[in-house]
């Protein structure tokens, strides 16, 4: 469950990238790899020392990706409808003349700053979004029960929902499509009172299905906001539950860790708190294969919780708790190949992107999730 993780970061610019979180996924997993558009790795070379930054990299399981090619929700009137479409944005520059840009921009002051773009350079991945997640993306509006479970929860007020009545669907030419009473903007707020149009809303289809392709690919768990990450549970759930012919059963259980610290809102608070968390990251090496049976036994994840932060500067942080979702769905799915009632459900009424997902849960992939709170989450709307 610990062997690797992955963050997506919502690349907005009002929301800056929440490192403190990155850094509590490091504690746990032996691995956690972090993708970043251009956004995000300015706010992450911006807010992070480079020192500590290349300490995390080369000694303690960071990995940094730059996803050049990032995923945008575009629309059109068609008619009296209104056409959706999702598009690759891709940034002209080559990733070291970006990286050059933000360091200059960021740090002026700094010395040797071609060494610092090097180095900067050689450790972070360049990734590339493959062409066909548009339409796993767009599929996904189509999935009635999956569309209807996010927009309910996405818009907080079920009369303006009810109001808008949003349908998807696709009209002879292929084209993907919806209707809607109120075409321009929702008649909600966000959490700064400003009113938010359905590109907001829509994006939410489009963070789930990016963080399920790319962990499904990487064989990974998904650190993530718990909103998007009740969005890919029920799209899990409800792979398995129609095709496996279960519906009585609980996918994912969860664990919860009362003590846990406010290491993550320190750390946002003083990066610099980074050189006495890495010091932990040393200590916690020495229990890390406590965690190994975790998902059968959660008692490992506070027991390695507390022996690795005792008598450091953690244990002096307030408590907040964190929360881990663990995939129980594999004994079911074993269970259905053992009696053979698995051969013929893959491909049966679903969508690539689904069936792809199917694949890889019957070849052991366990989507589990680790549960943050900060600054990544979409912001619940209310009127």
């Amino acid at each position: 469950m610990f062997n690797k993780t992955i963050i997506i970061p919502q690349n907005y610019r009002e929301i800056n990238l929440n490192f403190g979180e990155v850094a509590e996924s490091i504690l746990f997993y032996n691995q956690v790899n972090l993708y970043l558009k251009d956004l995000n790795l300015e706010d992450l070379i911006r807010i992070v020392p480079i020192e500590f930054l290349i300490e995390l990299i080369d000694n303690h399981g960071l990995k940094i990706f730059y996803t050049k090619n990032h995923l945008q929700i575009h629309q059109r009137q068609h008619g009296s409808n209104m056409q959706i479409g999702i598009g690759h944005i891709s940034n002209k520059l080559e990733k070291h003349e970006l990286i050059e840009i933000i360091l200059r921009k960021c740090h002026p002051d700094v010395k040797k700053l071609s060494k610092f773009v090097q180095k900067l350079d050689d450790r972070i991945q360049l990734h590339t979004h493959p062409e066909n997640i548009t339409n796993q993306i767009l599929d996904d509006f189509l999935t009635k029960e999956y569309a209807d479970y996010v927009l309910n929860k996405t818009v907080a007020n079920n009369e303006v929902l009810k109001y808008l009545d949003i349908k998807f669907f696709r009209d002879s030419q292929k084209k993907y499509l919806y209707s809607c009473n109120y075409l321009d903007r929702l008649d909600v707020k966000g959490n700064k009172g400003n009113f938010t149009g359905l590109e907001k809303v829509f994006d939410s289809f489009v963070h789930a299905r990016e963080q399920l392709l790319l962990a499904s690919n990487e064989n990974s768990s998904i650190s993530t906001a718990p909103l998007i990450a009740d969005f890919m549970k029920y799209k899990t759930s409800s792979i398995i539950k129609s095709h496996l012919n279960e519906d009585n059963f609980e996918a994912f259980k969860d664990s919860f860790l009362p003590d846990f610290a406010k290491i993550s809102e320190s750390i946002n608070h003083d990066s610099n708190n980074l050189k006495e968390f890495i010091k932990v990251l040393e200590k916690a090496k020495g229990f890390k294969h406590w965690l190994n049976n975790a998902d059968e036994n959660t008692n490992l994840i506070s027991d390695f919780y507390q022996k690795s932060t005792e008598d450091s500067w953690i244990d002096k942080l307030p408590s907040k708790g964190t929360r881990f979702a663990i995939f129980t769905g594999a004994g079911l799915i074993l269970d259905a190949i053992a009696t053979g009632g698995v051969g013929t459900v893959i491909g049966t009424a679903l969508g690539a992107g689904d069936t792809f997902l199917l694949d890889k849960l019957l070849n052991n992939w366990k989507p589990n999730f680790q549960l943050n709170q900060g600054y990544n989450a979409i912001k619940r709307l209310v009127k």
